[in-house]
């Protein structure tokens, strides 16, 4: 857990690398990263002033934490597990749904990276454009950005309503 000593030492390096920020912004980033520990936190303060220009904001520091895998990252490692699935598909077995046609049943997706997909429907889409990369080129940004925002929506607030100011800081205008 976070204290008021350790935060100010974290605005110290931020405002040395970036600029002076507004007192409620610098209290409701400790009241969103107060349950990091100081150490982690340091070191993604650190790492941010090496490789963003602007000051970051709750999602730039918590993304860069040690040990943690960002969204966009992530979201790449999906999309191979995507195209794994697409590819070994072609000989597995389906059911065919009136309303879309041919479906592939002998995928491991999770359900995120299914509907990052766009379902079925999608993988089936997928593995049809496997052998094309333009269209597949196309396809592995949609996925991607789709992926990252819902893993970036599930690491910060889950199921909490926020307010205009604090999506802005988090980077969700």
């Amino acid at each position: 857990m976070l204290n008021e000593a350790e935060w100010s030492r974290c605005i110290v390096v931020l405002e040395s690398v970036f600029c002076v920020q507004p007192e409620t912004k610098h209290d409701l980033y400790f009241e969103l990263l107060s349950d990091y520990n100081y150490r982690e936190l340091k070191a993604s303060i650190i790492r941010c002033a090496k490789e963003l220009r602007a000051y970051p904001n709750i999602m730039d520091i918590i993304d860069r934490m040690p040990g943690r895998i960002d969204a966009k990252s992530q979201s790449k490692i999906a999309w191979m597990n995507v195209l794994k699935a697409a590819t070994s598909s072609k000989s597995c077995d389906g059911d065919y749904m009136p309303a879309s046609g041919w479906q592939p049943n002998g995928h491991t997706l999770t359900d995120v990276e299914l509907a990052a997909c766009g379902g079925l429907r999608g993988l089936r889409l997928i593995m049809e454009q496997s052998e094309i990369p333009s269209e597949l080129s196309f396809r592995e940004r949609d996925f991607c950005d789709h992926y990252a925002a819902v893993v970036a929506q599930s690491n910060v607030g889950q199921g909490r309503v926020m307010g205009t100011e604090t999506k802005q800081l988090l980077g969700k205008d």
